[in-house]
């Protein structure tokens, strides 16, 4: 991929490359290609981003679509294809362009997503797509869902029984 982060970077991109810890990918000499083994502030990389490759995760996907990041997304070819799954809301929506694993090469990069980088436009309107399926109020959500289970759970224990509702004889 060395070609293709040349590429990138002469067309005035900088790349940011989370890798994994198992990656034989180390530090770089490309100015404007910075490698990084594990990324613990996923916050700021997406701050200073314009745009996303990554794997089509579904935590991924969430949080490209929650930020409103335009991205390329590359389906790990495992498993039964759920990343593809994962996906297709976005890419329907236009915020995001699938690429199988087999065809995400080198010749893929320089011609293809370099089209897409050197067009400002579309950038900015898969942005505003891929935000349009994003969902923000994650943490609502869920406490809406827990305040709902502890009221049900709770109306459960209040509610007569069977057994409070029998007669019972005294002695």
């Amino acid at each position: 991929m060395n070609k293709a982060a040349a590429t990138i970077v002469g067309a005035g991109w900088q790349v940011l490359h989370v890798v994994g810890g198992n990656s034989d990918l180390g530090p770089s000499d490309l100015d404007g290609y910075h490698v990084l083994q594990y990324c613990d502030r996923m916050d700021l990389a997406y701050a200073a981003s314009d745009f996303v490759v990554s794997r089509a995760g579904a935590g991924m996907v969430c949080e490209l679509t929650a930020v409103g990041l335009p991205s390329v997304l590359v389906p790990y070819p495992v498993g039964n294809g759920e990343q593809r799954h994962n996906a297709k809301d976005v890419v329907d929506a236009g915020g995001a362009v699938l690429v199988a694993d087999a065809e995400f090469d080198e010749d893929w990069v320089t011609f293809q997503l370099l089209n897409i980088l050197q067009d400002r436009a579309r950038i900015a309107d898969m942005t505003v797509r891929a935000g349009s399926v994003g969902h923000r109020d994650g943490a609502d959500r869920m406490t809406d869902l827990v305040l709902d289970a502890a009221k049900r759970a709770r109306g459960a224990k209040d509610a007569p029984t069977a057994q409070d509702d029998s007669t019972t004889e005294e002695r």
